[in-house]
């Protein structure tokens, strides 16, 4: 069976999934210091990749560019607060390994 070259999707799908890829880098650039890498410009591409394939050329005021850019930005904070979440969680847990002199204990914040 053969596949077709092209598929339809809503235009809101590809929106997320751009939106998704700009969070993806900018999660990236956060966790390198604000440095550029590798990583983040691959992230940036596919997406860039992706609206002007569904959308044609980027501008910077199109509306669904600048709803990706900014639902981006919702997402990386997600990802990034849920990260900064387990900090507390890790804190603990390696306070309960001095304390037992164990590696063995489970993991998690205190209670």
């Amino acid at each position: 069976m053969s596949r077709p070259e092209s598929v339809t999707i809503g235009a809101n799908a590809v929106v997320e999934a751009v939106a998704l890829l700009l969070a993806g880098g900018a999660v990236w650039a956060t966790l390198a210091g604000g440095d550029d890498t590798p990583l983040e410009a691959r992230f940036l591409a596919a997406g860039a990749a992706l609206y002007e394939a569904a959308f044609g050329e980027e501008r910077p005021n199109a509306p669904r560019l600048v709803e990706a850019e900014a639902r981006s930005h919702e997402i990386a904070a997600e990802i990034l607060e849920l990260l900064a979440a387990d900090a507390s969680a890790h804190r603990a847990t390696a306070r309960r390994m001095r304390k037992a002199r164990t590696g063995d204990v489970p993991f998690g914040a205190e209670t």
